[in-house]
């Protein structure tokens, strides 16, 4: 009885390496259910990410965790600061905040008073592709609408995907590849 049982899983296990049909499929069945779910989760996080900036950018607000905490052309510097604290780097106009362990990046531009006039979001630099890296522009259109103006901004190859929201501006950065690098929060 042993001896047939082994028969039967080398014939099986033989089957499978020649192209057989038996084991190959039951083994690839649950492993491409799983990636196309975990596909359509991450496209699902991708897209709350986008719906979320855009529905916290009508009010004004940073979008992330302190996102009810900071409106554009509101909030002072001095409220960041007490708030999160002081920059991680300070690069010409910005003010940068690294992100790390799932927590997005952020700069922030203060005007002349020291009043926030505009925040851009980088997302996460882990599992991008659930926040920035799996926003694409048709996914903008689609759930947003076309966005009212576009820029090429030449020195980098980007587009600038700008929609206008009263008080506010929300810009979509496009990088030459096709994925969203960062998303820009401006004070009209």
């Amino acid at each position: 009885m042993k001896k047939a049982k082994m028969i039967a899983a080398t014939a099986l296990i033989g089957a499978s390496f020649a192209g057989g049909i038996g084991a190959t499929v039951h083994a690839e069945s649950p492993n491409m259910t799983k990636t196309t779910n975990i596909k359509d989760e991450q496209k699902q996080m991708a897209l709350n990410t986008l719906l979320g900036l855009y529905s916290k950018a009508q009010e004004g607000k940073v979008y992330g965790g302190f996102s009810d905490q900071f409106v554009v052309g509101e909030t002072t510097r001095t409220e960041v600061y007490n708030s999160i604290g002081k920059p991680y780097s300070v690069e010409g106009n910005f003010e940068h905040y690294s992100g790390s362990m799932g927590q997005a990046s952020y700069d922030f531009s203060y005007d002349k008073k020291g009043v926030l006039k505009e925040v851009r979001y980088f997302g996460t630099n882990v599992e991008r592709q659930t926040n920035l890296g799996g926003i694409t522009p048709d996914m903008m259109i689609k759930h947003l609408g076309k966005e009212d103006r576009t820029h090429i901004i030449t020195g980098t190859n980007e587009t600038n995907h700008i929609y206008d929201l009263g008080d506010y501006t929300l810009e979509f950065m496009e990088s030459a590849d096709h994925t969203i690098s960062h998303v820009n929060l401006v004070a009209q």
